[in-house]
């Protein structure tokens, strides 16, 4: 998605690091290569001036992050 680092390789899957800011509405990513838990980026919340991400498996879990994180996308799920 952006040239930030290399891609990681964990147990056969590939991770690409990307800025949370750079992605869509809806994107899927993990936080760290190889977890577990998948996220889904919500909407931009003004007021603390970060972002809302779902637990994509549980949509009661939500966490705000700020734009500059780096994330990791584009693997298999």
């Amino acid at each position: 998605m952006s040239g930030l680092g290399e891609v990681i390789y964990v147990d056969g899957n590939d991770y690409h690091p990307a800025l949370l800011k750079d992605l869509k509405k809806g994107d899927f990513f993990v936080r760290k290569a190889g977890a577990k838990r998948v996220y889904t980026r919500g909407d931009y919340e003004r007021g603390s001036r970060m972002y809302s991400c779902n637990d994509y498996t549980d949509w009661n879990r939500e966490i705000f992050l700020r734009g500059d994180t780096i994330v990791f996308v584009d693997f298999t799920y």
